[in-house]
């Protein structure tokens, strides 16, 4: 996808983002949404840890809670993402046609975990392009949210291990995926899951340039990320 594509939808979610807000916020809060965004443009600064799952490695004993279920949800499931603070239903089917795989976790009829996979390039702002590429037997973990009201129960690394077992029949060696720094709890749940971290890389962009800074933790088998990422 090229810059001006990126560009494009970009501005595309913000539109969208806008019109959420004041459906949920009101005036007020479409105003300091806007802002925000008008900031994003102007500078930002992003701070991840990227972790490393090896999908034979997972921890052992994490199950979901009572009565809840995971599936690789198809078309006519992704209307159930919006229970959640996730991304939209156009957005959904855009990436399940360009064969991202959305996986819910469900209470009876009701979505209360969803996730992202991501085979062979995963959306990342740092890299160029807003893609980056994966090694071979590698795939992608993004925009994995819990449903507010059922946070705290463990229900995220239960479903990252049950993906990983499902990934881990159909040839896949590994998955990446990336916390921002400061979030500690969603840090502590995928160490839970087996997760281990290999490297770190902060962004930061001013007007239209940007600059990307990744460190590898020791030997690590993530270099392909200094490789592709930073500049």
């Amino acid at each position: 996808m090229s810059v001006a594509s990126l560009e494009r939808r970009s501005g595309a979610e913000a539109v969208a983002s806008l019109h959420r807000g004041l459906h949920r916020h009101g005036l007020g809060g479409s105003i300091r949404l806007a802002l925000a965004l008008l900031a994003r443009l102007v500078y930002l600064e992003e701070w991840h840890i990227w972790y490393r799952l090896d999908v034979g490695r997972t921890c052992s004993g994490i199950e979901l809670p009572p009565g809840m279920e995971i599936i690789r949800a198809k078309d006519e499931d992704l209307a159930l993402l919006a229970e959640l603070p996730t991304v939209g239903l156009r957005e959904a089917r855009r990436r399940l046609a360009a064969g991202a795989d959305p996986w819910l976790v469900r209470d009876a009829a009701r979505a209360v975990f969803a996730c992202w996979i991501f085979a062979k390039r995963m959306p990342v702002l740092a890299a160029c392009g807003g893609w980056l590429a994966l090694p071979r037997g590698m795939v992608g973990l993004e925009d994995s949210v819990t449903s507010p009201s059922y946070r705290g129960l463990g229900i995220a690394p239960a479903a990252w291990s049950a993906v990983a077992s499902a990934l881990a029949t159909e040839g896949v060696g590994a998955i990446l995926t990336k916390v921002e720094g400061a979030n500690l709890p969603t840090r502590r749940a995928v160490e839970k899951a087996g997760f281990r971290a290999v490297a770190a890389t902060r962004l930061r962009r001013v007007g239209g340039r940007s600059r990307v800074d990744v460190q590898l933790h020791g030997a690590s088998d993530a270099a392909f990320l200094a490789a592709r990422l930073a500049r």
